[in-house]
């Protein structure tokens, strides 16, 4: 993951510093790579440029859309599990590429770099790989029960901060387990998350290490 966030970052640089040096309008010690992991820093770029965007060439106004675009990848590295993430790069990488004749999609400016190339190689890296040599028969047959080619295994890291969940989990259980040994009474673990995708995610890995969890999502 931490290659995946540096892979970005090293976009997100590289827009920044581009798009300072052509419009002579940023300043590039208050807009930079550290300023861009704010909040506000997508807004803060608009304002700043905002009276003179007619003036801006198209690369120009493309720059600032793909400060917002790798702003929101940065954001998902976190949040979304390795199939998905893979899923919204792949989907970038299809509305980038341009109909014969048109003018190149908004991701056009930043997915011809290295850095892209180590952002996608990475994010198919955790996700599966290409055996080099035939599997076994019956690992091709459970592949193809999965709807895989013969030569693609499975890889699906797990977020780093859903193993961090489960450790913090087994020290609760440890702690409940010692205080029920005492007579005490241990209640359930509650779990919150921002949005009902990262609690579907946390739920579907948990249910993987224990016999029963609760998903309840607010309607």
């Amino acid at each position: 993951m931490i290659d995946l966030q540096q892979a970005v970052l090293d976009c997100l640089s590289a827009m920044i510093s581009e798009l300072c040096s052509t419009t002579k309008l940023l300043d590039a010690e208050t807009f930079n790579v550290e300023s861009s992991l704010f909040r506000y820093f997508d807004s803060m770029v608009k304002r700043r440029l905002n009276p003179y965007w007619h003036r801006l060439s198209g690369r120009a106004r493309g720059m600032v859309s793909d400060l917002t675009l790798l702003r929101r990848v940065a954001e998902l590295i976190t949040t979304y599990d390795s199939v998905s993430l893979l899923e919204y790069l792949d989907t970038l990488l299809l509305s980038a590429k341009s109909a014969p004749g048109a003018l190149p999609g908004p991701a056009a400016s930043w997915m011809g770099t290295d850095s892209a190339n180590i952002l996608y190689s990475v994010a198919r890296a955790r996700t599966f790989v290409r055996a080099n040599e035939p599997l076994p028969e019956s690992t091709q047959a459970t592949l193809r029960t999965l709807g895989l080619p013969d030569n693609i295994v499975p890889v699906l890291e797990v977020p780093p901060k859903l193993e961090v969940l489960a450790n913090i989990l087994n020290e609760i259980g440890v702690l409940n387990h010692a205080a029920v040994a005492k007579g005490a009474d241990s209640g359930p673990a509650l779990i919150m998350a921002s949005s009902a995708r990262e609690c579907r995610m946390i739920w579907s890995y948990l249910s993987s290490l224990h016999d029963y969890v609760e998903l309840d999502i607010p309607q």
